[in-house]
């Protein structure tokens, strides 16, 4: 029998392309991107590139494409920017 994984909130396996794009970043290329360092600007160029790359296929500007560690962060960018679009929020 195959097994059913029902617990995606708590760990998501990764797409081997995935595991096999990231590598780099898990072991050799671990720099800050936000850095001024030299191996750090090169990271935040991968970084920018691969932003670029998100933005093409889902059409929409690079800049529109943030990228976050979890899901907490993009869950409260979303309160404030639904919030900012009404006078008053009742909660």
């Amino acid at each position: 029998m195959d097994k059913i994984y029902l617990d995606y909130a708590a760990a998501t396996p990764m797409d081997a392309q995935v595991v096999e794009a990231m590598a780099p970043y898990h072991v050799a290329e671990f720099y800050n991107p936000s850095a001024l360092y030299c191996a750090a600007k090169a990271v935040r160029q991968q970084l920018e590139a691969s932003r670029g790359a998100v933005a093409e296929v889902i059409g929409v500007k690079a800049a529109d494409i943030i990228f976050t560690a979890g899901g907490r962060k993009p869950i409260i960018w979303q309160f404030w920017g639904w919030r900012s679009h009404f006078q008053e929020v009742i909660l």
